[in-house]
């Protein structure tokens, strides 16, 4: 069953990148990325947001162009610019994923200046460039401070281009939260993150940025796209409740909603919080996980190979397979002795 289940997936993700039935393999794509991740015992962020978009992705005209939908409808003219509720609320949607992450950097490592130090530090994320980021900083300790201080300011700001009437403005908005999503991806090892919000927002660049690539005219209408009634409304509605779910987290808003109200936004997949080092990652320690063969050799379970040295990696991140390994032995396995070995390491 779950091969049925893995290989129906993957074959809606190909469906849905060559633009074949579109809006049926968004929903597709929707409910089995939902199912699976409902089982999956550590959701990193991007999972949450490439849920989410799909989900918007039912409502969004993403097929009328560079798919085989248009190839074969061929609409006339092909329109430029489309907007609707769901355009409209996908915004809103990007803008939640930045403002919350923002508003939720308050506590913990952020408020005393410490949480970008701590997350550079980091063994289970920290890559070589993080390294080089702290040697170049280290002559003046308050860089980093100004750097912790200058992150949510920069998450919950900059957004607010995304939403200007000037091309020019939302494309600089865009670009300015690429920009901070290359320093992410270069310093930290937080898989796909990076990539999937980085794809995301070549949504907000010009339309004629796009006309040039693909040749078209520049002279094609804006195309309003008028859902039924009631359909603006669930989604103008789950648009609010995301809302309303990040200041539930937050101190000052919460218990102002109780779980059972936010409950069905997590039953239909819609449930969402952005609080990807909130509180800051463990600075130090790694997982080694080692069993031995028939022959008395010692191997390393987690990658399987042999298992050579109980000495600090030169850049611990790089033992983990992936990011979701990660997540797994720092939430659910930690403090668990009879299971595996954990490494401290040595004094930055």
């Amino acid at each position: 069953t779950g091969a049925l289940l893995y290989g129906g997936q993957m074959a809606a993700v190909v469906l849905l990148g060559g633009g074949w039935k579109t809006r049926w393999m968004s929903l597709r794509c929707f409910v089995l990325a939902s199912s699976l991740q409902a089982r999956s015992a550590t959701i990193p962020g991007y999972d949450g947001e490439i849920r989410l978009l799909l989900f918007y992705g039912i409502f969004l005209p993403w097929g009328d162009i560079w798919s085989w939908d248009a190839r074969v409808s061929k609409p006339e003219p092909e329109p430029r610019v489309a907007v609707s509720a769901a355009t409209i609320d996908w915004r809103l949607l990007v803008a939640i994923l930045y403002v919350g992450a923002g508003l939720l950097k308050g506590g913990t490592g952020w408020a005393d200046g410490t949480a970008v130090e701590i997350s550079l530090h980091s063994d289970g994320y920290a890559t070589a460039w993080a390294a080089c980021l702290l040697r170049a900083l280290e002559p003046n300790p308050f860089a980093l401070v100004l750097l912790n201080d200058a992150v949510p300011l920069y998450e919950m700001f900059v957004p607010g281009l995304l939403f200007f009437p000037w091309p020019a403005l939302q494309a600089l908005g865009a670009l300015m939260l690429v920009a901070m999503h290359t320093g992410f991806g270069l310093c930290l090892d937080i898989g796909l993150f990076s990539v999937v919000c980085s794809v995301c927002l070549l949504g907000f660049l010009p339309g004629s940025w796009f006309d040039r690539l693909g040749r078209r005219s520049q002279s094609a209408p804006v195309l309003w796209r008028g859902e039924a009634p009631y359909v603006a409304a669930a989604l103008t509605f789950c648009s609010i409740w995301s809302w309303i779910s990040l200041w539930n987290l937050l101190p000052e808003g919460k218990g102002a909603v109780s779980e059972r109200a936010l409950g069905p936004l997590q039953i239909v997949g819609l449930g969402q919080s952005w609080g990807m080092f909130v509180p800051p990652p463990l600075e130090g320690g790694w997982h080694v996980f080692k069993g031995r063969t028939r022959g008395g050799q010692w191997v390393d379970l987690l990658n399987q190979r042999p298992h050579l040295s109980d000495e600090r990696p030169a850049f611990p991140h790089r033992i983990y397979p992936n990011v979701r390994i990660y997540l797994l032995c720092s939430s659910h396995l930690r403090g668990r002795a009879s299971v595996f070995d954990i490494r401290k390491s040595a004094a930055h």
